[in-house]
């Protein structure tokens, strides 16, 4: 007789793929900042600040489209079932 059981599921998410975008980040502050101290201008620091600041801006945005996408989705859903 077939068991009802539901399989576990492993939803823990690996290490390496939540670290593995922001291991980048820091890589341009050094640069930047030697390039300010060489070049004598400070506004080489902004090549230092600008990519971990577009990357968290997209995640946000990306994040909140998702979030719109799964909310119309589940309505959606709702609607056509009701």
């Amino acid at each position: 007789m077939p068991s009802n059981k539901v399989p576990e599921r492993n939803i823990a998410v690996p290490l390496h793929s939540s670290l593995l975008p922001l291991l980048p980040l820091p890589l341009p502050l050094p640069f930047s900042g030697a390039m300010a101290i060489l070049l004598q201008s400070p506004y080489f620091r902004l090549f230092g600040i600008l990519p971990p600041i577009t990357f968290f801006a997209t995640r946000r945005v990306e994040g909140s489209s998702a979030e719109r996408k799964s909310a119309s989705s589940t309505s959606v859903n709702a609607t056509r079932w009701s």
